[in-house]
């Protein structure tokens, strides 16, 4: 099973209005990018997939805790915090 080492390379943080929106980029240790990712929010029905180039947004809405699940076939599934994806702008 291949791992998602470096599933984020960076996370943004945007507060405008009543959006809350984290991004990012989905990679493996070695650079290349991963598509079709899931990534959602535990507990929630917040999710998206990444795209071709790996970048993924996700509008938390207000959330303030939990976990961002990032999940994909033939790959280690990663969790990340949102409180520290929030933190990390």
């Amino acid at each position: 099973m291949k791992k998602i080492l470096l599933f984020c390379v960076y996370f943004s943080f945007v507060c405008c209005c009543f959006a809350q929106i984290i991004s990012g980029k989905i990679q493996t240790e070695n650079g290349n990018v991963i598509s079709n990712v899931n990534v959602y929010l535990d507990g929630t029905k917040i999710s998206t997939a990444s795209a071709n180039d790996g970048s993924f947004q996700l509008d938390v809405q207000g959330q303030k805790s939990g976990n961002l699940i990032f999940q994909k076939d033939n790959y280690e599934t990663s969790i990340f915090p949102l409180n520290q994806a929030i933190g990390n702008r």
